[in-house]
């Protein structure tokens, strides 16, 4: 069975951010500087892709359901609102392009049946993208393929699960992961033929779609490291073929 890829038409400014991982709800969420991206989205009249883990969404299933509970500010259905008020600018402007499944917002998912990025995308009126995977961006008359989803693993390299991404959708010119609250960005290059038959190297880009959760006790407890926060700019040439990906602009060591 054939699946449509969504096809994303940018303003006139060609951004795109990527929202990963904000948690809202959590302890540790870093609202002020989300806030911050936001406005910025705003400003520059930027279209943003939700990228899972929205809401941290920590219900009584699982192991240490107490300590997950106790690591949240907010009930679910608060950051459930939150959430809502805080897109809900973007959706009227049209400026939502999809909302990916993250494994926090899937824990209702599991529990009860109850998908909260498939009803915060009914509410806002924008597409679903379930786990995410292929998409199509139109700047101009440029058309740009790109993979994203929320992603699942936690190794120490950070760029084997984009390589794997990369692998399965051939024609992506860009691959995006969250989950594991990474923030970076590489270019790999490969070898191809031109238009004329001769040698020519092409860049694709993978990204990992950073957080707004400050350095939590768990992932101290673990001795993990703490990472800066933020969230990748995406710009696409309309004129010429190239994507540019900025993770200094919005990015934040706390």
């Amino acid at each position: 069975m054939s699946t449509a890829i969504p096809l994303v038409r940018l303003s006139r400014t060609r951004y795109c951010l990527l929202f990963s991982d904000i948690h809202i709800g959590a302890a540790e969420h870093a609202e002020k500087q989300f806030d911050e991206a936001l406005a910025w989205a705003k400003e520059h009249e930027a279209m943003i892709v939700l990228n899972g883990d929205i809401v941290e969404n920590a219900i009584i299933e699982g192991s240490a359901a107490g300590e997950k509970i106790l690591g949240q500010a907010q009930f679910p259905t608060e950051q459930f609102k939150i959430a809502l008020d805080k897109f809900k600018p973007f959706a009227k402007r049209g400026k939502i392009a999809g909302i990916t499944l993250g494994n926090h917002d899937a824990r209702t998912r599991r529990s009860a049946l109850l998908d909260l990025c498939d009803l915060l995308s009914h509410a806002l009126g924008v597409p679903y993208w379930g786990i995410g995977g292929l998409c199509r961006f139109m700047a101009g008359d440029q058309l740009y393929h790109g993979a994203i989803q929320h992603g699942r693993g936690g190794g120490k390299n950070i760029w084997n699960e984009l390589d794997k991404l990369l692998s399965l959708y051939a024609q992506a010119e860009f691959a995006a992961l969250g989950h594991n609250h990474s923030f970076a960005h590489r270019e790999v290059c490969h070898l191809g033929v031109g238009k004329s038959g001769e040698e020519v190297v092409s860049t694709r880009h993978q990204i990992r779609t950073g957080s707004y959760l400050y350095y939590p006790s768990y992932v101290r407890e673990m001795v993990g490291l703490p990472q800066p926060i933020g969230t990748p700019i995406l710009r696409f040439g309309n004129k010429v073929h190239e994507i540019e990906v900025d993770t200094s602009t919005l990015r934040w060591y706390e």
